[in-house]
Parts: C-alpha cells; structure tokens; sequence
C-alpha cells in the first residue's frame, strides 16, 4: 500500500537527520571544549612575561607537498597564528562543519522528495504530469517502479513540489502557514539557495543581493511593501557582519525572549526541522489523497502530532 511506502521513506529520512543532527551537537561540545582551553591558554598568555607571550601565545605551521620525481617535502607556506586568530578560526571551522551538515540534510531531504514522487507516479498513472512521464526510460516497463525511481532523478525537487500541489491543492494552503515567519516553502527556498552557495562557492557569496532577490522572486514577495522587507531581514539572519556579512552564518547566536532573558538559538537545528516539518506535512497529505477515508480531523491531527494517519 502506498501509505506504508512513502511512510517508510520518511521514517528513513528522520533516522538520516537524526544522525546529522547528533553529528552537529558533537561538533558544538567538540568546539565548546576546543574553545575552553584556548581562552585558558590566552589568559595564561597575558599574565606571561613580554618577553615569552610571542612565543607562548603563537602557533607556527608549515605546508608541504611531495616533490613529482623524488617525493622529497617541498614546503609552500608557513604560517604563524596568534591565539586570538586560533579562537576565531575555530569559529570559522564550527560554521563550515554546520554549513556542509545542512546541505547533506538538503540532499537527504532531496532524495526523499523524489522517492516519494517516485511512489506516487507508480501507483497513479496521471500523478506525474506529461513532461514528467517523457523522462521514463522507453527501454523499461512503467510497471517497474525503479524505472520512476530513476526518472524522478532527474526531475528538480521544485518542479516535483509544485506538480504535486497541482495534485494536493491542500499543501499549498498548509506550506504557506499563518505568517511569512512559518511559510515552510520560503524555507525550502532558502535552504536550496544556502547549499548551493556553501557546495559551490565556499560559503561566501559575492552578491548578497542577487541571493536575496532569488529568493524574494521564487517566494512571490518582490515588491511586496509589505512582506518584503520583512523576508529580506529573515534573510539577513543567516549572514554575519562586518568582514563576514558575505558569509553564510549558521552558529549559534543569543537572542532576546519577549520576557527580555536570553536564549540561545540553534539556526542550523532550525533549517533542518523546517525540512522535517514539511516532510511531515507532505506525507500527511499524500496519505489522505491516496487514503481519502482519512476524515479532515485525522488529518488535523496528524499535522499537530507524530503520528502519520494512513
């Protein structure tokens, strides 16, 4: 039953996350720790004699490669870093470790989507539109769902979303939420935009501006005066400042609860539960469709609680 199929394939996709995201709360202890004993070796640095705190408070490398015919060391760069750039290197090292996790959970969550239009395509004949069926292999039957599974491959995960409102009409209602700030299709948006950055790019974009108006125009808010502004400082949030105000940001930052204490906010644990979210809301609906004895409240209920209805 194909309730069961694509429940299993998110079942796969929230053990895949999970794992990402147990890898993310190691890094963050790994750093915490790393952290720690440099702040105690800086301060340890200033109480140390003028004539040491070069020397005590200095890290020294030297880069090589093996020379083509003999495989002697030929040294390229040294480098000397004082423990104040360690500290933030460190931080720069923590950033990048999120950035890579996130975009293996996007492409997790990718491979997901197209599983489950794989799926829907193969138990529906016109589930999947026109141009969509043209990618099967002719040299395989269509009663062979690897035959989907492979196609859908090639089909980007937008076009797979936007195929599938045309078929679930409800998700399109569900995925825009009560505000811009749960609009979970922005966040896909965004999410897609921060991978191919960090996987092609470095993390660091050029133009902050051409990233944000991709987003505004995929989003339908370009112009908006009064959405716009309001997606464009969402946008904000996931860049640094100053020197890295081109950088992808996803550490930790302190924010202020309306009661006025601090909390800390986990941006990168954010991303990846927004992907979740949606997934959930995906299959819920999808159950319904192919379930429809499945009654609104069920539904409702699935889509507040962890349990799928199929």
């Amino acid at each position: 039953m194909i309730s069961n199929l694509i429940s299993e394939e998110f079942e796969r996709l929230k053990d895949k996350f999970s794992s990402i995201q147990h890898y993310q709360r190691l890094v963050a202890k790994n750093t915490e720790n790393i952290l720690e004993k440099l702040l105690n070796d800086e301060e340890r640095n200033q109480n140390a004699p003028e004539i040491f705190k070069d020397i005590v408070g200095t890290s020294y490398d030297s880069f090589y490669y093996p020379a083509p015919c003999t495989g002697e060391p030929l040294i390229y760069s040294h480098k000397k870093t004082s423990i104040q750039e360690i500290i933030q290197l460190t931080y720069l090292v923590k950033n990048k470790q999120y950035q890579w996790l996130l975009s293996e959970a996007y492409e997790a969550f990718e491979d997901f989507i197209e599983m489950v239009y794989a799926h829907c395509g193969f138990v529906e004949n016109d589930f999947w539109s026109m141009q969509h069926r043209k990618k099967l292999s002719q040299a395989s039957d269509t009663s062979d769902i690897e035959n989907f599974k492979i196609a859908s491959k090639n089909i980007s995960v937008f076009e797979i979303l936007n195929r599938i409102r045309c078929k679930v009409p409800r998700i399109k209602n569900d995925e825009n939420g009560h505000s811009i700030h749960g609009h979970l299709r922005f966040y896909l948006i965004l999410i897609e935009k921060i991978r191919h950055v960090v996987v092609h790019v470095n993390g660091i974009t050029a133009d902050k501006e051409k990233f944000a108006k991709e987003i505004l125009d995929k989003c339908n808010v370009s112009g908006n005066k009064e959405v716009e502004p309001i997606v464009r400082n969402m946008i904000e949030e996931y860049f640094g400042t100053e020197e890295y105000s081109n950088y992808i940001n996803l550490l930790e930052r302190n924010i202020k609860h309306p009661s006025g204490l601090p909390l800390n906010s986990n941006i990168q644990e954010k991303l990846i539960n927004k992907m979740l979210t949606y997934a959930h809301l995906l299959i819920t609906h999808l159950n319904s469709y192919f379930e429809p004895v499945n009654s609104d409240s069920q539904v409702r209920k699935s889509l507040s609680s962890g349990t799928l209805q199929g």
